[in-house]
């Protein structure tokens, strides 16, 4: 490009002659320029010149513009000026496409990876190889081999080296420390552990990858062999922790460690930053240690119940003891068939006879029921659980402080093609110290549901729970409820028991609908409900009891029937209260509503507080009602809620003071 001196144009004449406008020197200059350059169309005051000969050598070209070898159009001539540019050699690609490799990846996050040396060219000069293998955290050294990629004009690469750095969330036991002793009375006695987890990647953590059901780490110990590393027995892990004060999550476990070392494996891409990047597994390791003298008892069996045909609809046929046993039960049917049954030795033709007969019968017979042998040959029903009471002495340095004894269990029934139907758990712990003298405390759950029913439609769903706690704290602890998780999982859910209280909780559901034949959501229409809780609670507020009841049949637009029931009584130091009401509704039909609907409420109210009983607030049965009742002078008001039942449990609840955390949402 040509620059005109103040604003004039160039005298193209001058610049499309013969004569040069400029010279070129230097290693690469071994060419032969045209001197007559050519205007590039639409690009003002721009001009190219032919090559004569091509470029051969690489390297820096001067160019030497000439004094006076151009002209304006008012004859002003052009002055000396100087540029360079270089001539460069492509690579030569297959030098890079070949098997060997151009570099290493070195340090110890590279460590199980391995390059291929054959990329896959992107363009503009970018090839992307592939890995196997995993990174781990850390520097990473890339070291350039030399003489690996050459180019055009034979030159090859030198040996070089870059390095980045690879990072990811983390976690790492809080209040615990890698390779600490942790006294077992301590540990089971807190019932909790606690994480603190990383921003490795320094974008920010996803605390909805952290506080959501599923589990960010595992527990391992040794088995008996000190060689193989098992979930221990018996301990399960809440997914749903308790954001603390310093930045910590607290995870409450169910169950009691027994003293040996202990594995915390971090499980990959169980949490990950706002980015999405995720964790890559570690661990840490403490050891559970006895600190004070202790003793425990488990038991663990599991029942099953089957028909009986395991080996065949009639057992073995092949077994003359069966066969015989078989024939006695026809006898009463067929008449007397030999005196041969008792196996004396003593033969006789008519009974050896009968039992051929039998055997070719029942042969045929189990031939040709085959095709269910596989259903009735699985256990019908099968119950499983475990049974365990310890003791162990509480200890203040070397004083002995107190003794506590805990009785814990756990149990679970399945029935073939339904699956899990029922699941209970229960701890009770009895405490004798020097300061509370003897405090009792402890949870107990049942949970029922019929999960294979949710094709037909049908929501079936029962819970009952008791807990108590006669010591002035409250008291935190977890149970495990087989089977009833995400999936048929476990369902570990931590208990906050009040202080100085006894609670008696329970719901349930069962509802029709349309099915839809959709797994993923298998409720259509709603055709019927009928659903109900109920609750005791004694506290240190006074006892309160309180009920709900729900009945409705006909979907929302068609209610052929609704019948609502509420009541809450309340007893406390101030006096006592109640309300009751019952509402009924029929005929609540789009079609004939203007002509015919029938509702009948009826409601009692007694209050002799005088002032307001002070037992304000929720009082909830997730999913099955919400209900808040206010006692004030001269009576109760009460109002349920109106939405549906859609959850019997759900992730965290509170009923009566009484709260439940799960770390799994059990029920729709």
């Amino acid at each position: 490009m040509f620059t005109p001196f103040n604003g004039v144009p160039l005298d193209e004449a001058s610049l499309t002659d013969a004569d040069p406008e400029f010279t070129l020197s230097g290693a690469g200059a071994d060419v032969v320029v045209s001197g007559a350059a050519q205007p590039v169309a639409g690009q003002p005051n721009v001009y190219r010149y032919a090559l004569l000969t091509p470029f051969t050598q690489f390297g820096r070209v001067q160019v030497d513009f000439l004094d006076g070898a151009f002209l304006d159009d008012v004859g002003t001539p052009s002055v000396a000026t100087s540029d360079s540019f270089f001539v460069q050699a492509t690579l030569d690609e297959s030098t890079i496409l070949d098997s060997t490799p151009e570099f290493v990846l070195e340090g110890d996050a590279a460590a199980d990876v391995v390059v291929s040396g054959s990329p896959t060219p992107l363009g503009d000069g970018v090839y992307r190889y592939t890995v196997t293998g995993t990174f781990g955290l850390g520097e990473v050294s890339v070291r350039w081999l030399a003489n690996a990629v050459t180019d055009s004009a034979g030159l090859a690469t030198i040996a070089a080296s870059d390095t980045f750095v690879l990072a990811a969330p983390g976690a790492e036991m809080a209040g615990i420390s890698d390779q600490e002793r942790v006294d077992r009375s301590a540990l089971n006695d807190n019932g909790y552990i606690d994480i603190r987890f990383l921003d490795g990647t320094g974008r920010g953590l996803d605390g909805a990858s952290i506080t959501d059901a599923g589990q960010e780490f595992e527990f391992l110990v040794l088995e008996e062999d000190g060689e193989t590393w098992v979930a221990p027995f018996g301990v399960s892990v809440n997914g749903v922790p308790l954001l603390q004060e310093d930045g910590s999550y607290r995870y409450f476990f169910a169950g009691t460690f027994e003293p040996g070392p202990v594995r915390v494996v971090f499980l990959a891409d169980s949490f990950r930053d706002v980015d999405g990047a995720g964790n890559v597994e570690e661990e840490q390791l403490f050891a559970v240690v006895n600190n004070a003298p202790s003793f425990q008892i488990t038991i663990e069996g599991s029942l099953e119940y089957r028909t009986g045909f395991k080996s065949g609809l009639f057992g073995n046929l092949s077994n003359p003891d069966q066969l015989r046993d078989l024939l006695r039960m026809m006898e009463p049917v067929m008449g007397e068939l030999g005196e041969d049954l008792n196996g004396d030795g003593d033969t006789d033709d008519e009974g050896e006879e009968g039992l051929g007969a039998l055997k070719d019968i029942l042969e045929a017979v189990d031939t040709g029921l085959g095709i269910i042998t596989p259903f009735i040959t699985e256990p019908l029903v099968t119950m499983h659980g475990f049974l365990r009471m310890g003791s162990e002495l509480l200890m203040d340095g070397s004083e002995i402080i107190g003794a506590r004894t805990t009785l814990e269990g756990s149990g679970g029934v399945s029935v073939y093609m339904l699956g899990p139907v029922g699941a209970a758990a229960g701890k009770v712990v009895m405490q004798a110290d020097n300061e509370n003298g003897l405090s009792l405390w402890g949870v107990m759950e049942l949970q029922a549901k019929f999960d294979a029913l949710t094709k037909a439609g049908i929501d079936l769903q029962g819970f009952a729970n008791l807990q108590f706690n006669t010591t002035a704290a409250e008291q935190i602890e977890s149970l495990t409820l087989e089977g009833f998780g995400e999936g048929g999982s476990d369902l570990t859910q931590t208990y906050q028991i009040a202080p100085t209280s006894l609670q008696v909780a329970m719901a349930g559901k069962l509802l029709f609908h349309v099915p839809t034949l959709d797994e993923a959501d298998p409720f259509g229409l709603e055709l019927f409900r009928i659903s109900g809780a109920a609750s005791l609670t004694v506290s240190a507020y006074g006892l309160q009891m309180f009920s709900k009841g729900d009945l409705e049949i006909g979907p929302p637009e068609i209610r052929l029937l609704d019948i609502d029931a509420l009541g809450v009584f309340v007893i406390n130091d101030t006096g006592v209260a109640g309300d009751v009401q019952v509402e009924v509704k029929a005929g609540d039909i789009a079609a004939i509503r203007d002509y015919f609907q029938f509702d009948l409420m009826a409601r009692i109210v007694f209050n002799n507080h005088g002032r307001g009983s002070g037992s304000q607030g929720a009082r909830s049965f997730p999913g099955v009602l919400d209900a808040r009742v206010h006692c004030a002078p001269g009576g109760l008001r009460g109002r349920a809620a109106r939405g549906r039942i859609r959850h019997v449990f759900q992730h965290r609840h509170e009923v009566l003071r009484g709260r439940r955390r799960s770390a799994a949402t059990a029920g729709r």
